[in-house]
């Protein structure tokens, strides 16, 4: 994507020395490290702080600040080379280095003295500690509309802190995406420079992030003054590239050709391997490689094993996400643990329904994305407790029970009260279709189309309600051989209809009273009618969540989550991936996968991983 400095010329001598490797990081690395050791002190033999031990301190601390470790690497490399100290003997402090009285590592600058100068100067934690504060400060200002962002703003994506690392710097004109004169790619703009050292010094690719010059206002006298963002967000067609160094246990992975699986993980054990290979990560703990000291390392290894039963080591960057998962012990913690997946950074509302049915939720995914709030479960007597502490930890001001006091108790509203919310508010009717139509209500919506679905089972609008959530679509619920009135009132005015489901979910009785243009999309069970909803809207990209389709839990919190990601909601048996979803998977070539819920609930793995070697190979 993007080279620069003298990274460059290093490159080109290890093409030269080694013109067969296909991941080249490891041989690159020792031949950097090696010629320019001179250079940085962490490198030099007996150094106090070696550069093994930075990337251990960087990575450890951008974990727990929720800051991708390749984006704190590069951001430290590119502001210090990774010196704390400027002489070898590491006892004088880095200072200035960027002509702005940056102190160390992280250069931080202190002109309001909100930190401790000498511990800034001596103390390499401490400093790394201060600039990824100083990171997320800048990260929290795309959350506040003052810096663009970019998809669903998740943290653990590279190409998501493009603008919060361009911050880092300065909002300053010099630091435009593109240049103010031709509109051409601005590659010396500090962010492109950051970026550009996460590629080489992991040994991966970032997806090049559309931009155009009528995208940032101008001064035509000064480069220095403030940057004006026209545009404030970014859909860039995914998938983006999530960190490499957040891997889980059981993670499946596919391996890059030609990369090696070292027996140890100080890098014994030259085994290359000539073609991919699905694996699976076997322990999510970071190994550092120690034999050899480089501040080009920016890369981990991770203990794998490969389908037929090897194991070893591997670098982060030869490895390509295939499937994770999001699960907790119930259906409740699982949609907690969705709610921390998509909203990492807190939601203003939360959405909470009645955790042991499906009817008054089924139409909640439109308003739910439109509030930008995750969807909670609840028992009906009482506010499930683990609910309550994720309400709490989303900072969430305002609360929206969908149903009756019949599905959610007045008791648990009374709990959302008592805890000061802003409002806590209820939509809920005498009957599952009147709820659909009062949700209807509030989302509204005005694009003259509308979803239509049984109102007796779950599979049809939970497939449906990612493409329904991201285009403001209402769900509204009907029975199989008659439309309710609350539906009717509903579908007033209404030009476009999207039936879900087949003769047996909507027979010709119910399909014929449908206003407007009505489009039937179904196929001979629930798994065809899903495949079918997703080729017929085109919705989602090379990645996808993958939920049971015989319960109904994870699939309803799940689908805002697939809304925000503009991904499809793939619904499979809880052991087995049908014919008809492993043709969509196949013919949209989805290779990421998140599954939903632990392996007693969606078990499909292995098949999943063999699935997304047909786009990967």
């Amino acid at each position: 994507m993007r080279k620069v400095f003298s990274i460059v010329i290093v490159f080109l001598l290890v093409a030269t020395f080694f013109p067969q490797s296909s991941f080249a990081v490891e041989n690159f690395e020792k031949v950097s490290s090696l010629s320019l050791a001179s250079t940085y002190p962490c490198a030099q033999p007996g150094a106090k702080v070696t550069c093994s031990d930075i990337n251990v301190m960087l990575t450890e601390s951008a974990i727990a600040h929720g800051i991708p470790p390749e984006v704190a690497k590069a951001v430290a490399f590119r502001e210090s080379n990774w010196q704390q100290w400027e002489d070898n003997a590491q006892t004088i402090p880095t200072f200035n280095k960027n002509n702005d009285g940056g102190i160390g590592i992280m250069q931080v600058t202190d002109k309001s003295s909100r930190y401790d100068e000498e511990r800034l100067k001596n103390d390499i934690q401490y400093n790394i500690t201060i600039g990824l504060d100083i990171l997320n400060e800048k990260w929290d200002l795309g959350r506040r509309g003052v810096i663009p962002t970019i998809n669903d703003n998740s943290r653990d994506v590279i190409e998501n802190w493009y603008f919060a690392v361009l911050a880092y710097n300065g909002v300053v004109e010099k630091n435009s995406p593109t240049k103010k004169l031709d509109g051409s790619r601005n590659l010396s703009a500090y962010q492109e420079e950051v970026f550009t050292f996460i590629e080489d010094n992991n040994d991966i690719t970032l997806k090049t992030l559309p931009f155009n010059r009528e995208e940032f206002k101008y001064d035509p006298e000064d480069e220095d003054t403030t940057l004006i963002f026209n545009k404030l967000h970014y859909h860039v067609p995914g998938p983006l590239t999530k960190s490499k160094q957040l891997f889980s246990k059981g993670d499946k992975v596919y391996t890059v050709a030609g990369t090696n699986l070292r027996t140890s993980k100080d890098g014994a054990g030259h085994n290359p391997l000539s073609s991919r290979h699905v694996a699976e990560i076997l322990d999510e703990t970071v190994f550092y490689d120690t034999s050899l000291q480089s501040p080009f390392r920016h890369w981990v290894r991770y203990h794998i094993q490969l389908a037929d039963g090897r194991t070893g080591y591997v670098s982060s960057g030869a490895l390509e996400p295939i499937t994770s998962r999001v699960s907790g012990t119930t259906r409740f913690d699982t949609a907690i643990e969705i709610s921390k997946e998509g909203w990492q950074d807190g939601a203003d509302t939360v959405v909470l329904v009645f955790g042991r049915d499906f009817p008054d939720a089924l139409a909640g995914a439109p308003l739910a994305y439109k509030y930008n709030a995750p969807i909670l479960l609840t028992e009906t007597a009482k506010l499930t407790p683990a609910t309550k502490a994720e309400i709490k930890r989303l900072g969430a001001n305002r609360v929206i029970i969908l149903g009756s006091i019949v599905a959610v108790s007045q008791e648990v509203e009374n709990e959302l009260v008592s805890m000061n919310l802003k409002e806590v508010k209820r939509i809920g009717g005498k009957t599952r279709f009147e709820t659909a139509q009062l949700i209807a209500k509030e989302l509204g919506s005005t694009s003259g189309k509308a979803i239509v679905a049984t109102g007796f089972d779950f599979p049809d609008a939970l497939a449906v309600a990612p493409y329904a959530a991201r285009n403001g679509i209402p769900i509204l619920l009907s029975k199989a051989n008659e439309i309710p009135e609350p539906t009717k009132q509903a579908l007033k005015g209404k030009s476009t209809i999207y039936a879900i489901g087949g003769s047996g979910a909507l027979n010709a009785v119910v399909i014929e009273q449908l206003p407007g243009t009505v489009k039937q999309i179904a196929g001979g069970s629930r798994y065809e009618t899903a495949a079918e909803i997703i080729k017929f809207f085109d919705f989602g990209e090379q990645q996808a969540l993958v939920a049971t389709g015989e319960n109904y839990a994870d699939a309803l919190t799940g689908a805002v989550l697939a809304a925000k990601r503009n991904t499809s909601l793939l619904l499979v048996k809880p052991d087995n991936v049908y014919t008809p979803i492993e043709n969509i998977i196949k013919q949209r070539s989805i290779h990421n996968f998140t599954l939903l819920g632990g392996p007693d609930v969606v078990d499909v793995n292995n098949e999943l991983a063999e699935l997304a070697t047909y786009s990967l190979q």
